[in-house]
């Protein structure tokens, strides 16, 4: 949410409330941004663009740093199998992270099961 107000003259509700908003859509913003590059690495649309990989191509020409283009692009390649966990990112039932944590173990056999075990906990939990 924009707001043309500075933020200090803002009431302690508008606040809290403008606050979530844009949680909410910043989740919506990443996972848009995962189901482009899930799509994108699909068509390998990266390589037409120069680049040798998908993580190569967001790290480089979107100045993502490693550790965040690594998490989206793990989460993208998951998605495709999955496509469940889009709607989990919007929610705020799972996260970048914790998807990450359990997407080298995810089988066809037992991906929905790790999916549902993930939600809601911490990476230590995890």
């Amino acid at each position: 949410m924009e707001t043309k107000q500075p933020l200090q003259k803002l009431s302690d509700q508008k606040l809290l409330e403008n606050f979530s908003q844009i949680v909410r859509c910043e989740r919506k913003a990443t996972a848009q941004v995962v189901v482009h590059l899930a799509e994108i690495y699909h068509r390998r649309l990266y390589a037409r663009e120069g680049y040798s990989s998908l993580f190569g191509y967001i790290k480089e020409k979107f100045n993502y740093s490693g550790s965040s283009a690594y998490r989206r692009v793990q989460v993208a390649k998951l998605s495709r199998r999955f496509p469940e966990v889009i709607d989990h990112l919007i929610s705020g039932k799972l996260n970048l992270m914790a998807l990450c944590l359990i997407e080298p173990h995810v089988t066809a056999d037992n991906g929905k099961e790790l999916i549902s075990q993930a939600m809601g906990k911490t990476k230590e939990e995890i």
